[in-house]
């Protein structure tokens, strides 16, 4: 019978009062039953206590699953619930870039003048769309695009070509008032105890790592609206040579090379890129890049009103500048002559007369300065014109009646009815008139105008490359467009057409 068995007579109804159990004898047990009953015992005792550190395993993961959970749940409310200075900062970036963090890339100097300076900027464009970053439109001035030039980018140029492209989704652009509306509204929820100012980086952009400790000087007019703590004051170099190299893709170089240079030592990029831009050629292979801008409407409209009533026009482009010898520019205005007088027999004309030359031959340097008849490019002025220049400049006065355009405002009217007598009586001078603005008149808008001109005349004449005249892509642009035209009018002779792409010199 086992030991623990209930006695014969158990009954369940008994009172326990009054019942009997069964007590086993475990003196008189053998020694194999006492051995048995040893190793039952040990072997609960050892099952109870794997039990206890089974249990306590457990316990410690759940605990340590409990902290990890806690832990991620505080990460998380930071995420949610950001500081009011952080959702204050959110909703500016959201409304100038319809997202929560604006990433811009502002040019604050590109070197060459405007037709050069344009094409970078178009490249510049492309660009900043592949850093996923939205292009500052510079402002103008003296036929220079930059950040702190005098006038509004729509002083010069329209912009439907920019329209065009964003809506591609091949750019993002923000206007000049709209980014500095930015600036201040960031500038408004900056407290003493956090700087909400755009983080900035600057960077030059070079073709020559020569350039990199003597390249531009020009100063940030906004910098005092930017911080620079992360990042430091240092302007990064980013050196990519001009013209495409075998096996290489400069436009990947400029990337990736602009990527590394803004990145701190976190890897972080900041909101704001500034670029000091000075490149020669184009980078960015998409005929849409190669699109010249279209020029304000104040400009196009002008140059038509200007030239309809003379109509038909031969406009004649001569860059000046860096010919050499200079005895050879006499012969080269003899040799237009005869290419005018070739045309002038086909049908009646007026010449316009499209120069980096100051037209009023008899001024002196400083009358030429004064009422802002200075030339086309800042390099070629009153001081370095030599009598040969006048020859030759003469050669064309004295053969033909010349049309060319000048600024009008109030101070050259006063000073050129002064000087009536003294203007050659073959030429006429066409007076623009700019538009109201900020920033004083600006010259270099003739540029403009006659660039104009010249694509619309019926005829053009231009000096042939580094023989008569500088190579100018100026000169370049106006072909490009006439061609154009030249195609979709076929070789009709269409009234009010164009007769011919180019005639060089």
């Amino acid at each position: 019978m086992s030991p623990f068995r209930r006695g014969a007579n158990y009954d369940p109804l008994t009172p326990l009062s009054q019942r009997s159990f069964y007590r086993p004898n475990l003196i008189n047990q053998t020694p194999t039953s006492r051995r048995s009953v040893f190793f039952v015992a040990a072997f609960v005792i050892v099952v109870l206590f794997v039990a206890m550190l089974l249990y306590g395993s457990n316990l410690r993961s759940a605990a340590a699953s409990v902290k990890n959970d806690q832990d991620s749940e505080s990460e998380l409310v930071v995420v949610q619930h950001p500081t009011a200075l952080d959702e204050a900062k959110r909703k500016v970036d959201q409304k100038y870039c319809g997202m929560d963090k604006c990433r811009f890339l502002v040019p604050v100097v590109i070197i060459e003048q405007e037709t050069k300076s344009q094409m970078h900027f178009r490249h510049l464009s492309f660009l900043s769309n592949r850093l996923n970053r939205t292009i500052v439109l510079p402002n103008v001035g003296s036929a220079f695009l930059g950040l702190c030039r005098p006038h509004t980018f729509t002083y010069y140029f329209s912009i439907s070509w920019l329209d065009v492209r964003q809506e591609a989704g091949q750019i993002r652009y923000i206007l000049r008032e709209d980014y500095e509306a930015w600036l201040s509204e960031r500038a408004e929820i900056t407290t003493a105890e956090q700087d909400m100012r755009p983080a900035a980086v600057d960077i030059n952009v070079l073709w020559n790592a020569s350039m990199i400790n003597s390249g531009v000087k020009e100063q940030n007019c906004w910098a005092e609206r930017l911080t620079y703590e992360g990042w430091g004051k240092e302007r990064k170099a980013v050196v990519v040579a001009d013209g495409k190299l075998k096996n290489e893709n400069p436009t990947e170089m400029l990337r990736e090379g602009i990527v590394r240079a803004v990145k701190n030592g976190k890897g972080e990029e900041p909101e704001v890129v500034n670029v000091w831009y000075d490149r020669r050629t184009p980078f960015i292979d998409d005929a849409a890049a190669q699109q010249p801008l279209s020029y304000a409407k104040h400009w196009t409209t002008q140059a038509s009103a200007l030239t309809d009533p003379l109509a038909p026009l031969i406009a004649v482009h001569w860059r000046m500048e860096g010919i050499q010898p200079v005895a050879k520019l006499a012969a080269c205005a003899r040799n237009l002559t005869e290419h005018i007088r070739r045309i002038a027999q086909r049908e009646p004309h007026t010449v316009y007369f499209l120069t980096d030359y100051p037209h009023l031959l008899n001024l002196t340097g400083e009358d030429v300065d004064s009422i802002g008849t200075n030339p086309e490019s800042e390099t070629f002025n009153a001081e370095t014109l030599t009598s040969e220049h006048h020859e030759a400049v003469a050669v064309l006065y004295g053969t033909y009646n010349i049309s060319m355009s000048y600024l009008s405002t109030p101070e050259t009217e006063s000073f050129l009815e002064m000087l009536r007598e003294q203007i050659p009586s073959s030429v006429r001078l066409l007076p623009v008139r700019p538009p109201p603005a900020t920033g004083g008149p600006d010259h270099s808008t003739l540029g403009i105008v006659d660039k104009v001109v010249a694509m619309q005349a019926r005829w053009f004449l231009a000096g042939r490359g580094w023989e008569c005249a500088r190579y100018s892509s100026y000169t370049q642009q106006i072909v490009r467009e006439r061609r154009r035209k030249w195609e979709v009018q076929g070789l009709a002779d269409v009234e009010g057409g164009i007769a011919n792409v180019v005639e060089y010199w």
